[in-house]
């Protein structure tokens, strides 16, 4: 086994659920329930790796007589326990970093502005429906809840009411307003200012959202 054919190995075997971004010399990982997320410190990477050495030792190809299997796999046995090191998996993860066909730009990250992931799928900020995880469409932007689109907040309702005030055009501007703050889209060119004195519900209201 040599690192060129365990990277190769793992691009067949991996490659659809693995891209690397270049720019910032990260890697994703695409998971059916959870969608595309960054790999902090390769730790998903390394492990796929491992299963591809593994798939690599039991691997026998057709053709070998019974002395040349036996030495076959004693040899690919002794290989692959060999690069199951920091090292030689590293490397691995290096080499198959080069092929393009793993490699995404930044446009392609989160390039839909009015899309934005959830616990349970992609939620369209435009339609309010939640779609599945795509291996096609690259969303690393999370929010930590599931979208509900008939959950109710009273607290959230009364808070309103008692920062900005009883009419109701002043409270669904503001709704609106943060909708538009979850998305990637600046074409409203404009800036808005959290006024008041002290204790009036600017902190809390950042922090919430």
């Amino acid at each position: 086994i040599t690192p060129v054919e365990a990277t190769e190995a793992l691009i067949e075997l991996r490659g659809d659920d693995l891209r690397y971004n270049p720019s910032s010399q990260k890697w994703l990982y695409f998971c059916d329930s959870t969608g595309w997320t960054w790999d902090e410190e390769n730790a998903r990477l390394q492990s796929a790796v491992i299963e591809t050495l593994r798939y690599l030792e039991i691997f026998v190809p057709e053709g070998l007589k019974d002395f040349e299997l036996r030495s076959f796999k004693k040899q690919r046995r002794r290989r692959s326990r060999q690069m199951m090191n920091p090292g030689s998996i590293n490397g691995i993860i290096s080499l198959a970093s080069k092929y393009r066909q793993l490699q995404c730009s930044d446009a392609s990250i989160d390039a839909a502005l009015d899309a934005v992931g959830t616990p349970n799928g992609v939620l369209d900020l435009r339609t309010g429906r939640v779609r599945p995880f795509a291996r096609s469409e690259i969303v690393t932007k999370r929010l930590p809840v599931s979208y509900n689109p008939k959950a109710t907040c009273k607290r959230w309702q009364r808070f309103l009411k008692e920062v900005l005030g009883p009419t109701k055009e002043v409270q669904a501007y503001f709704q609106d307003l943060m909708g538009y703050t979850l998305t990637g889209d600046t074409s409203e060119q404009e800036m808005w200012l959290l006024v008041g004195k002290g204790s009036n519900g600017k902190r809390t209201l950042l922090r919430a959202v």
